[in-house]
């Protein structure tokens, strides 16, 4: 008898569920295994292995909203439970518990937030992994924490003042700069926040902002905003050696940006345009599949199909971002990250309905 009751206690206590007692009224168990202590509300969702193959910390964006809708792809509805500022959204691995990084791009207070999640480990396809989105706790503040999610990470904003040089822990170096010719940390000139910002007044030495990756690596996607208003380049290297090489505003190209194939400078398919003092939301896809190499420039939305300067060996440890010599200008640059990426990408698959943690044992006469 006792073995049967320890048994029925231990199940209860998994399950979280309310039964009617010979006492009068209805007793509920709390669940204690697998559920993020003090958090209220959790979905379940499924991220769909890539027919590339597994993969571990790979980052997948999740769009929180904070009113009702129906949940679908990476879009998700929280049904005003969550804090307005969404300070409380918590995302674990398939066990219910263990925390994942995740950093915040941009949110809307009581309307969205976009996350990127670093997802400890995909399964390759058909298999799924399940992870959870938790909310619902008042008293919790974000752990947004963009420098543990990415490969590499900087908002500019975070642990910066105006006139701080780029952070050398977060990757950066600088060439050709002088009292005149500047690389620095500046408010943003078109609205808030802080931008790192390239200051080049015409001389005969370019200003160049370098970011290595601290590491070789073969599929990335490369993320930034980006502002110019003179000729300028964006180069992706491996060991020193030139890989994809790419001028924009050239006076030759007009309003356009364009890569060079290894003997001349030819439009991105279809043509990227790009208009000076004008920001734009750029990611720079770089990957290997089937024994090829691809280079995507996602502008604003757009796919534009690139090519390369000379066939990568093992991948890419660098970009570096330069305006030309003789040409002054300036160019800003902000939401600068690095991430994992397949070609497929891993997918968003179905969302779990609302679970909700079980209430304290109470008595009802």
């Amino acid at each position: 008898m006792r073995v049967k009751t320890l048994v029925l206690l231990a199940v209860l206590l998994a399950s979280a569920i309310s039964f009617y007692t010979p006492f009068g009224g209805y007793f509920s168990i709390p669940s204690v295994y697998g559920w993020l202590s003090g958090w209220s509300y959790r979905k379940s969702h499924e991220i769909e292995g890539s027919t590339a193959g597994a993969g571990t910390d790979y980052q997948i964006r999740i769009k929180v909203h904070y009113g009702s809708g129906t949940d679908s792809g990476e879009d998700v509805y929280l049904n005003e439970k969550c804090r307005s500022d969404f300070g409380d959204v918590r995302f674990t691995s398939s066990d219910g518990e263990t925390l994942l990084d995740y950093w915040i791009e941009e949110k809307v207070d009581s309307d969205y937030a976009i996350f990127w999640v670093e997802v400890d480990s995909i399964p390759a396809s058909p298999d799924t992994k399940t992870i959870y989105i938790y909310y619902g706790k008042s008293d919790a503040t974000t752990t947004s924490d963009g420098l543990a999610t990415f490969i590499r990470w900087d908002d500019f904003d975070d642990g910066y003042s105006v006139g701080d040089a780029p952070k050398s822990e977060r990757g950066w170096s600088t060439s050709g700069t002088t009292s005149s010719d500047t690389i620095e940390i500046d408010n943003n000139p078109d609205g808030e926040g802080k931008v790192v910002h390239i200051h080049e007044t015409g001389d005969e030495t370019g200003t160049v902002l370098y970011n290595n990756f601290g590491g070789v690596f073969s599929n990335i996607a490369i993320h930034f905003k980006i502002r110019i208003s003179t000729f300028s380049f964006i180069v992706i290297e491996e060991n020193d050696v030139q890989r994809i090489t790419t001028r924009h505003l050239h006076p030759s190209d007009g309003d356009y940006s364009k890569y060079y194939d290894g003997s001349a400078y030819q439009d991105f398919s279809p043509s990227a345009s790009i208009t000076s003092n004008t920001w734009y939301s750029d990611e720079w896809r770089v990957y290997e599949a089937g024994g090829n190499w691809y280079f995507y420039l996602i502008r604003d939305g757009t796919s534009h199909e690139g090519g390369f300067r000379s066939t990568p060996s093992e991948g890419f440890d660098e970009i570096w971002f330069a305006i030309y010599r003789f040409y002054s200008g300036d160019m800003y640059i902000d939401q600068f990250f690095i991430r994992k990426y397949v070609d497929p990408e891993p997918s968003h698959g179905a969302w779990g309905s609302e679970e909700t943690a079980g209430q304290e044992s109470h008595r009802e006469n």
